[in-house]
């Protein structure tokens, strides 16, 4: 395989996965970051599953590696792993896994002190988190769709916190519509290859992919 034919596989690879989280940003929790609530994130940590705004991305950032792994969404070239933690997860079961016992009159401080605080309360020390939870490398595991990832979705559907039954956390999926015949244009790539078996992307020495330079397409730069 010739340069050029590698590198075409990796941008389609990389539409596929841009295409999968357009409409995961389409579900209504995932329109506000995780942590603050403030609008279109773009940003997300994919260890824990959630989208974020860039301010919470730097705090996120703050934590270290092994507490939160944070990519931007449309600068940062992305894995199939990483992306199925995002399908598995999302913001509505991301609050009712690390935010299980928060109160529901908790009012989410803009104050930057004070939302450090409460990050690290919520991923450091999970003081919030649910019970017995077995982690997202188990959701991902059961993500019911992942030899799906081969075709971009039509739609994605993540579960309500109110239709969730806590007690089975894991055995919830996210289910993906593949009927949309607008799209069948996109070249098709074998599950094999988005999971790494012959991926062409390369990554640095922490295992994350090279970024991308297109700096102009990230909707945080516009947020002040």
């Amino acid at each position: 395989m010739n340069k050029r034919s590698t590198k075409t596989a990796a941008e389609l690879e990389q539409e596929k996965f841009q295409s999968v989280f357009a409409k995961l940003l389409q579900d209504e929790e995932n329109k506000y970051c995780a942590d603050c609530s403030r609008k279109q994130p773009r940003w997300a940590s994919w260890n824990l599953g959630v989208f974020l705004c860039i301010r919470c991305a730097g705090i996120h950032r703050n934590l270290g590696v092994h507490i939160s792994k944070v990519k931007s969404i449309n600068l940062d070239k992305w894995t199939a792993e990483q992306v199925q933690n995002m399908l598995a997860m999302g913001n509505s079961k991301g609050k009712t896994v690390y935010e299980a016992t928060l109160s529901d009159n908790y009012i989410r401080s803009q104050n930057d002190a004070a939302l450090e605080v409460f990050i690290r309360q919520k991923y450091e020390h999970k003081k919030y988190t649910l019970k017995n939870w077995k982690g997202i490398n188990e959701e991902a595991k059961d993500l019911a769709v992942a030899q799906s990832l081969s075709e971009i979705p039509n739609g994605v559907q993540q579960v309500s916190p109110k239709t969730m039954n806590t007690k089975h956390i894991k055995e919830d999926v996210c289910l993906i519509d593949f009927s949309d015949s607008t799209i069948q244009s996109t070249p098709n790539i074998e599950f094999s290859d988005l999971l790494g078996n012959g991926s062409t992307v390369k990554s640095d020495s922490n295992g994350n992919p090279n970024k991308s330079t297109d700096i102009c397409s990230d909707l945080d730069f516009l947020q002040f």
